[in-house]
């Protein structure tokens, strides 16, 4: 009986570098605590991403000038009401669409072009919509921080009246 007692004592003394399970129980419990606040921390950001989304589609909303946000893909991520009203679309149409796709009025679509392919902005070039109302047409391109085009702004708005009267 000693011999055995003896015999599982090397047999275990060999084994004395692997951890116990408790160790591994730990390990798992840690990466279990760690996944539970990396998921908390994303949904924080999504909370926040969502508010702050808000706060830009009401901004957008409030103004009296059409405003269209396009992806570097040309693909519609924002559009504001008075855009909507100005294209003849309906509310949230052409969100996630292609701008050729439901607007085709050809300087805006070529001047889009220009903005992303020779990173320039444009400001008040004159354009005539479909419903045949006389527009001040500016894109500025938005950068990412490694300065690479990541969104277009069209901004529409109404040419002021030039001519001033004198009292």
């Amino acid at each position: 009986c000693i011999e055995i007692i003896l015999e599982k004592k090397r047999f275990v003394s060999h084994f004395e570098t692997f951890k116990t399970h408790d160790y591994f129980s730990k390990i798992s419990d840690n990466a279990n605590d760690l996944i539970t606040l990396f998921k908390r921390h994303d949904q924080l950001k999504s909370a926040r991403v969502s508010k702050e989304l808000g706060t830009l589609k009401a901004m957008m909303n409030a103004m009296s000038e059409a405003v269209i946000l396009v992806n570097a893909d040309k693909i519609v991520t924002h559009i504001n009401h008075q855009a909507e009203k100005q294209f003849g679309l309906i509310s949230g149409e052409i969100i996630g669409q292609l701008i050729s796709r439901n607007i085709s009025n050809d300087l805006i679509l070529s001047l889009l072009e220009k903005v992303l392919k020779q990173d320039v902005k444009v400001t008040e070039s004159p354009v005539t919509l479909k419903n045949g109302s006389e527009m001040l047409l500016s894109l500025f391109p938005i950068k990412n921080r490694d300065l690479k085009i990541t969104r277009v702004v069209i901004y529409l708005a109404k040419p002021e009246n030039t001519t001033s009267e004198s009292y």
